[in-house]
């Protein structure tokens, strides 16, 4: 039962001074897109600072909107959305383990695995972004998938079109490279490639596309957001650093630590042992398929992230048939959950209250505007704006929508009062201004 416990205690780790630490990476977005839906009435066609966006899906939205009612609008908005998800997909984990080994301890172990990796743990587990929510969907996907076609369950392919097109919902194209990619390999791999023309395939594709088109219908330019849904989609592909498959392979690594080093030592024991198999070939075949787009392309970080529960599920097998053959393998990989749990804590406590900066600024700036209006014309910094405009109680809009006494803005106007400035670094700076 240990394992559990340590579940727990890392799952509530991440609550420590989680209402102090500022907006993060794509918090602010989220959560501006979906106070101007509360506030503006149209869940369908989301807007930024007052203008049309059309680079994602609402259904997170949606989510944070429920959210809202739980905890009202500030940085817990978006991160109990998350937590939810993540706490959804560790037990949906566990379940699924169990089903494919049949043993409490490996599928224990897998959750625990999934929930300490350090992109999880440190970052998406808890942030109030898409990408754990999109992995629970995502993975949610690839079982129905599974059980499909690998199991004969070919009436769940229904379940898994449905499900996929709410998946869309959230991300975007995505969705379906996951979906299609998924049942693809399932299919080659039970021979069966006769199943993705079949009555209950068929069935699935169109039932994947019947929410997406009907929330796009519903939209101000349905073409105008598929297209640039589309255009999303690629640009991921794209490897604007020019990074190479071995730099993002090396990310991935660090990403998954601590259990990128403990999964290839315990590689390392197995074999010594000649006691080295594959526990479940076709996931293997998935999670190796899906991930290849990615890191070809030199990208990795979130895109991958919904192969993590894969990822977890394959560790746990090898890592537990370690464990039988050293037992010092046994105490360093607990040791080792024992020094992360103790590094997330110091994180929270220690980290979370002084990262502060944008915050800060913010509220210096409320005590200048006071009620009067104020125009958001700083995407870059545009946490600043969302504070704002939370504390004065509505959305603020850009400059042309909005008739303003005062400008955030990350470029001064000329012929405008300069009545604050904040440096960031990374060429951040904004500025308060005033007509």
């Amino acid at each position: 039962m240990y394992p559990i416990l340590l579940i727990v205690i890392l799952f509530v780790s991440n609550f420590i001074n989680l209402h102090l630490y500022e907006f993060k990476g794509e918090e602010d977005l989220r959560l501006e897109v979906a106070y101007e839906m509360f506030h503006g009435g149209n869940y369908f066609q989301p807007t930024l600072f007052g203008h049309y966006y059309y680079n994602k899906p609402p259904f997170f939205n949606w989510l944070i909107l429920l959210s809202s009612h739980l905890v009202g609008w500030n940085e817990l908005t978006g991160r109990v959305v998350s937590l939810i998800s993540l706490a959804i997909l560790l037990v949906v984990c566990f379940i699924f383990s169990y089903r494919l080994y049949r043993n409490f301890f490996i599928s224990a172990l897998s959750a625990l695995i999934l929930i300490s990796f350090g992109n999880v743990l440190f970052f998406y587990g808890y942030l109030g972004e898409i990408d754990i929510t999109f992995t629970l969907f995502v993975f949610i996907t690839i079982i129905l998938l599974y059980l499909s076609v690998v199991e004969g369950k070919s009436y769940l392919l229904l379940f898994a079109g449905l499900w996929n097109g709410l998946t869309f919902l959230l991300k975007g194209l995505p969705a379906y490279a996951f979906y299609g990619l998924s049942l693809i390999v399932l299919s080659l791999y039970k021979r069966n490639l006769r199943l993705l023309l079949s009555v209950p395939a068929i069935l699935s594709y169109i039932l994947s596309v019947l929410l997406p088109t009907l929330w796009l219908m519903n939209t101000v330019n349905p073409l105008k957001y598929a297209a640039v849904l589309i255009h999303e989609s690629i640009a991921r592909l794209e490897n604007e650093d020019k990074s190479s498959f071995i730099s993002a392979l090396l990310k991935t690594f660090k990403d998954l630590l601590p259990h990128s080093v403990l999964f290839f030592v315990s590689l390392y024991i197995l074999r010594r042992h000649n006691n080295l198999s594959v526990p479940n070939k076709p996931l293997l075949l998935v999670l190796v398929v899906n991930s290849l787009p990615y890191l070809l392309s030199g990208n990795a970080g979130r895109y991958i992230l919904p192969l993590y529960p894969l990822m977890a599920i394959l560790m746990s097998y090898y890592v537990v048939k370690a464990f039988k053959l050293s037992q010092t393998f046994r105490k360093v990989f607990f040791w080792t959950i024992l020094g992360v749990i103790i590094l997330r804590i110091l994180y929270g406590a220690f980290f979370f209250p002084i990262y502060d900066k944008k915050k800060s600024a913010a509220m210096e700036m409320m005590k200048v505007v006071g009620t009067s209006e104020v125009a958001c014309d700083c995407i870059k910094l545009k946490a600043l704006c969302v504070y704002v405009g939370i504390w004065k109680g509505k959305p603020l809009k850009a400059p042309d929508l909005s008739n303003w006494d005062y400008l955030i803005t990350c470029k001064p106007v000329q012929g405008l009062r300069t009545l604050k400035h904040y440096n960031f670094g990374n060429d951040k700076e904004v500025w308060l201004q005033a007509r």
